[in-house]
């Protein structure tokens, strides 16, 4: 199904209609949609948009809270934000950069990806973070 990037959510819905069609259970259309919009998280951060992959990584976790590697995600585009924020609002991206990196690695120990960055964060961060 092709769809216009600023409509992610048809995709969604066409998706969780076709499952709920072929008699799907709730568990898999909802692995479904949070995939759906983690990938669509991952193409807006690699079309240098982090904002809307905030967004998009959001809804995912939303519809697949314990899934380590979408913490992951959400923690990158909320750092490539702090990145270019103001001096005011930077403080309070860091820690939500810094807490969706610890919930990775809360969920998903063997995630080496969480833990690299996680490390990063500490040796960048001030000490205040």
């Amino acid at each position: 199904m092709i769809v216009p990037a600023r409509w992610p959510w048809i995709a969604v819905a066409g998706l969780t209609l076709a499952l709920f069609a072929t008699g799907a259970s709730p568990a898999t259309l909802a692995a479904q949609a949070g995939r759906a919009m983690y990938d669509e998280g991952v193409r807006l951060l690699e079309a240098n948009e982090p904002g809307k992959a905030e967004r998009a990584f959001e809804r995912a976790i939303a519809a697949e809270p314990k899934v380590g590697l979408y913490h992951l995600w959400l923690g990158r585009a909320i750092g490539v934000q702090t990145i270019n924020a103001n001096l005011l609002r930077q403080p309070f991206l860091a820690r939500r950069t810094k807490s969706e990196f610890e919930k990775a690695v809360a969920l998903d120990p063997t995630l080496l990806d969480a833990r690299d960055h996680l490390i990063i964060f500490y040796l960048q961060a001030p000490g205040i973070m």
